[in-house]
Order: C-alpha cells, then sequence, then structure tokens
C-alpha cells in the first residue's frame, strides 16, 4: 500500500467487514466501499494514479454512484435518532462497514423489536471517536460500542468487528439489553412495595436496582418470574428485619455454601449493596434462601 492506505471495493455484503478486521489486525489504513460497479472501479484507479489521499479516493468513488451514497447518507444519525438506549457502530473504513454492522446487529439481536437504535459513525482517529462518543453520551444511553478501535471508556460496553460473529461475545451484550426490560419492570414494583410492605420503597427500589445489575455483571441470568419474587422476598426480609420479628429457619444452611461456594459469594458480595442501602444486615441464612430462588436449587 506504499503507506497510503488501501481501498476495498466489493461487490458482496459479507466482504465488507473485512476491511475493519484488517485494520484491526494490522493497523493499516482501510476504506471499503460496497456494491461497485466497473466505472467505480475506474474512477477509483483514476484518483490513485493522480496520487489522490485515501479519503479522497473514498469520497470520489461514494460520490460516483448516486446509488450508493444514497445509502450512506440515508443510515441513522444521532440526530434523527427518537429512541434512549443506543448501540454505536463505528468504523474507521468507511461509513458503509458500520452501516453493514447495523444490519446484522439488529438481525441477530432483533432489535426491531425492542426500543433500541443502532447508530452507525464514521472515525478517523480513537481522539475523534472518543470526543464522537461524549457527545452522544450527553443525549443518549450507549448500551455498547461495536468497532475494530477500542474507545478505551470502562463506562461502555465494548465489542470487536470480529466478535460481531461470535455468540458467546454476544450474549453479554443480549444479557445487557435483556436487563432493560426487567429494570421497568423493577421501577414498576414501586408502588406495590409501598402498598403493601413497610418500608421506604424509594430508597429499597434503588438499593435493588444496584443490587440487580450486580447479580448481572456476575454473569447471572434472572427472567421476570424470578426477578419479581426476589424484588417481594427480599421487601418481606427487610420489614421483618426493621420490625425486630425472627426470620424463618433455613435448614442445611452451611450444607449449601459448602456445594455452592461461587454462587454464595455472589450473592453474599451483591447483598451488601442492600445492607448500606436500608441500613440492615442480611444473614447467610437469608443469602442461601435467596441463592435457592436465583438459582432454582
Amino acid at each position: 500500500d506504499k503507506g497510503r492506505g488501501v481501498l476495498l471495493l466489493v461487490d458482496m455484503g459479507s466482504l465488507v467487514l473485512f476491511g475493519d478486521m484488517i485494520y484491526e489486525r494490522t493497523g493499516i489504513p482501510v476504506k471499503t466501499i460496497e456494491m461497485v460497479s466497473t466505472p467505480m472501479v475506474l474512477e477509483a484507479a483514476r484518483k490513485a494514479i493522480l496520487n489522490a489521499s485515501l479519503d479522497e479516493v473514498y469520497d470520489a468513488v461514494v460520490n460516483f454512484s448516486p446509488y450508493v451514497g444514497r445509502i450512506y447518507k440515508e443510515s441513522v444519525k444521532i440526530e434523527d435518532s427518537l429512541k434512549k438506549n443506543v448501540i454505536i457502530t463505528a468504523c474507521i473504513t468507511g461509513e458503509g462497514t458500520a452501516v453493514k454492522l447495523k444490519s446484522i446487529l439488529e438481525k441477530n439481536l432483533d432489535l426491531k423489536e425492542k426500543d433500541i437504535d443502532v447508530i452507525p459513525i464514521e472515525i478517523e482517529s480513537k481522539k475523534e471517536f472518543r470526543r464522537k462518543l461524549l457527545n452522544i453520551k450527553e443525549e443518549k444511553n450507549i448500551l455498547a460500542v461495536v468497532s475494530a478501535i477500542n474507545p478505551e471508556d470502562d463506562s461502555v460496553l465494548y465489542i470487536s468487528t470480529s466478535d460481531v460473529f461470535d455468540n458467546d461475545k454476544l450474549s453479554v451484550l443480549r444479557n445487557k439489553i435483556e436487563a432493560l426490560s426487567q429494570i421497568e419492570i423493577i421501577d414498576n414494583m414501586k408502588e406495590v412495595i409501598r402498598e403493601n410492605i413497610k418500608i421506604d420503597s424509594e430508597k429499597y427500589i434503588s438499593s435493588f436496582k444496584r443490587f440487580y445489575a450486580a447479580l448481572i455483571r456476575d454473569g447471572v441470568n434472572l427472567n421476570e418470574d424470578i426477578t419479581i419474587g426476589l424484588i417481594l422476598h427480599l421487601a418481606c426480609v427487610i420489614e421483618r428485619i426493621l420490625q425486630g420479628k425472627q426470620l424463618i429457619h433455613i435448614k442445611d444452611t452451611q450444607e449449601y455454601i459448602k456445594n455452592y461456594p461461587k454462587e454464595f459469594d455472589i450473592i453474599k458480595k451483591a447483598i451488601r449493596i442492600i445492607e448500606e442501602g436500608c441500613n440492615v444486615k442480611i444473614s447467610d441464612e437469608e443469602c442461601v434462601n435467596m441463592m435457592k430462588i436465583i438459582y432454582s436449587l
């Protein structure tokens, strides 16, 4: 490439992602254009012979085809997104790659059925990438960033371009998306707690959401029924503790702790959030009880 980069002209959708993968592995500047025709290839060659830069060749070829240019222009922009939760697909190889990633994610994660937008952006450097993410964060909740470049932002889930095809890697994002609907369920339980259980429902639900998030981070999967059951059970436990009433005794507590040490440690660590938020002390027996609910033991 003589140091000036590579322009990939592809005619198959699946090849669009090669540019990002090449950049991810080699660091060579790459731009990618899909649905190319013979005149587009000739235009690219003409501009390259004239010693045009990679960006200049790319822009000339994209604008050469009104159809390709329109596809890139019609992708969802941040200012057009009406949804609060978004996933960013960012590519240094051209916005067409980001648009293709958007299409793959929408299909694989069934995002059209959920209240989530995928916004493709083109970037030129890590510095510009971070600046764009900061601007987006002012208006949107970024669930994840999919790109060959890691923005190195701990507040955002990063997924590399190649990981889009790895179900195990995508499962982290799937769990995060699923958690969004669960948070809404948790919020809706606030009124139920306020009317039926004598504890501070505002403080409790706030603490429970952080408790729930801690469980999710540790790989715990909670469906709607378990989440609601756990909210009510834990609220009743706190009420009894605050009223000085005796809690239900659980047989074989130490046996469960011995047989399920990893699961117990996850619950014990997360329950500290509830203890601090609601000013109570949760016993090991109750942690085992919650462990049985969460893991269906």
